[in-house]
């Protein structure tokens, strides 16, 4: 999707919807009340802290309406992780250093 169409928008409308739904009735187990937000890179990362409901009237679900303010305190039950995708990246267990999968070395 392209600058400025909306996306880190969407995603705080599914943070939301999820966290919310599971807040209000904790025993469906359709919803979270945790969400999960890998980005490509650190400056992302940086930006899209925005979507933390503990930064309250800072929050994106203020800044832009997309709550109510009584619902606020519900939605602060929610956590919000934003992590950068090279967390995940395979790594030594002896040097730490980056390691490719097995699949992707040519033998």
């Amino acid at each position: 999707m392209a600058t400025g169409s909306g996306k880190t928008t969407v995603m705080g409308m599914l943070a939301v919807w999820s966290i919310l739904n599971k807040v209000i009735n904790r025993s469906d187990t359709r919803f979270s009340d945790v969400v999960l937000i890998v980005c490509p890179n650190v400056t992302i990362k940086s930006r899209l802290q925005e979507l933390q409901p503990a930064n309250g009237e800072a929050s994106l679900y203020r800044t832009r309406d997309l709550v109510p303010p009584h619902y606020m305190d519900k939605l602060r039950q929610g956590k919000v992780l934003v992590t950068n995708w090279h967390i995940f990246e395979r790594r030594s267990p002896s040097t730490g250093e980056v390691t490719p999968p097995k699949w992707s070395r040519l033998e």
